[in-house]
């Protein structure tokens, strides 16, 4: 996204670090995941809680992980 947004020729205020970026939506991306894995509607066919949920858990959460090590390697 940060990408995309540097492409199009428009860039983020120096007083926000990317890495706050990063971090902000790799928190989002785990709200997002975790609402899901908790509430399941009954009527969604096929819905369940499969090996692709934890996936996306896991990767929303390294997301963040990624965010905190980029922060601290910029202070």
């Amino acid at each position: 996204m940060l990408a995309i947004a540097r492409a199009a020729g428009t860039e983020l205020p120096p007083s926000l670090p990317d890495s706050l970026v990063v971090v902000g939506l790799g928190t989002l991306a785990t709200i997002f995941v975790l609402i899901r894995l908790i509430s399941i509607p009954d009527d969604f066919f096929g819905a369940g809680r499969g090996i692709g949920i934890f996936i996306s858990l896991i990767a929303s959460l390294l997301v963040i992980a990624a965010g905190l090590l980029r922060a601290g390697e910029e202070l």
